[in-house]
């Protein structure tokens, strides 16, 4: 806990984007990224928090490989004093009976070689190191919504000007 930073979440999603650009471009995913406010701040490790991210997006892009359109929408929000990430994918969706396991250590639902059932399981650790929350459904028309919510962290006060 003592690596935990103020970290500016557009700016640790927009990095993780990046990263992924190509991929992303080969796969001719559609990407959305809906943040009003680029300054909302969160207390985390910003490497850790990359993880996550790049975890997220990497199964929402294994979960659209069959799709004709790819999309992958991500909102950021602040409400109630936390930060709200979300990203939906527009692929099959999670099985019912296996969104409760969704964040068990070495639980998959990729074929055998193709996944340890870990990532989504340290995600969900890393998340709750930085006094979050993980959280997985279905969205009501399709795909798998993943959504982070974290404390914000509040803006430091402006130095008060002297008067002279």
């Amino acid at each position: 806990r003592s690596e935990l930073r103020p970290v500016v979440l557009s700016e640790v999603l927009e990095e993780t984007l990046d990263f992924l650009r190509i991929r992303l471009e080969r796969a001719e995913v559609e990407v959305k990224v809906e943040q009003a406010d680029r300054s909302l701040s969160v207390m985390a490790g910003k490497v850790r928090l990359q993880h996550v991210i790049l975890n997220l997006v990497s199964n929402a892009l294994d979960a659209m490989q069959s799709k004709d359109r790819p999309r992958l929408e991500i909102s950021v929000r602040e409400t109630g004093g936390k930060v709200i990430l979300q990203l939906r994918d527009h692929g099959t969706g999670i099985a019912e009976n296996q969104i409760a396991r969704i964040f068990d250590p070495f639980f998959t639902t990729k074929d055998v070689g193709e996944g340890l059932g870990l990532g989504l399981s340290i995600s969900y650790n890393i998340v709750k190191d930085f006094d979050g929350v993980l959280r997985a459904e279905n969205h009501p028309d399709g795909g798998a919504v993943f959504t982070i919510e974290l404390p914000l962290l509040a803006a430091p006060p402006r130095a008060m000007k002297a008067s002279a």
